[in-house]
């Protein structure tokens, strides 16, 4: 009888940590693409409207990362950071950050809050300053294959 418990219970755990694995990949699949940074500023007509800036971050389905920058005075482009990430929660990740020019960021962990909206194709994240102790925001929109009616959408 115990054994058969023991059994059940196994059975029970695999089942609940599949289910958990499965959901981490529909996140991590979900977050995976090329993602360009974004200032939300108001219109005329108080309409939303974003300020697209020379910052893109790459979340691969594998788990790796990199943030690329392109500088605007000589058009060339770099990494800022690359590394791995693990989702932790359906709204936390966390950045295992392996290389980067600022030696103070590599070798770190950055945990990162975020919030997908798909209808939208937008990305928010917050990464936690050390030095100043408080959580940064940022806004990412999905970068995709512009329509060819208008390659402006």
């Amino acid at each position: 009888m115990k054994s058969t418990r023991y059994f059940l219970l196994t059975i029970c755990l695999f089942g609940s940590i599949s289910a958990y694995s499965q959901e981490m990949l529909k996140q991590s699949q979900a977050l995976a693409g090329t993602w360009q940074m974004v200032v939300a500023i108001k219109g005329e007509q108080n309409q939303l409207l974003f300020r697209y800036l020379p910052l893109f971050k790459i979340l691969n389905a594998n788990g790796t990362f990199c943030n690329l920058q392109i500088d605007l005075r000589s058009g060339r482009a770099h990494f800022n950071q690359e590394g791995r990430f693990n989702i932790q929660t359906d709204s936390t990740y966390i950045e295992h950050i392996e290389k980067s020019p600022h030696a103070s960021y590599a070798g770190i962990e950055s945990p990162m809050k975020y919030k997908f909206i798909p209808e939208e194709k937008v990305l928010l994240t917050q990464y936690f300053n050390p030095d100043t102790k408080q959580w940064i925001p940022e806004m990412w929109i999905r970068v995709e294959i512009p329509e060819k009616s208008n390659p402006e959408k």
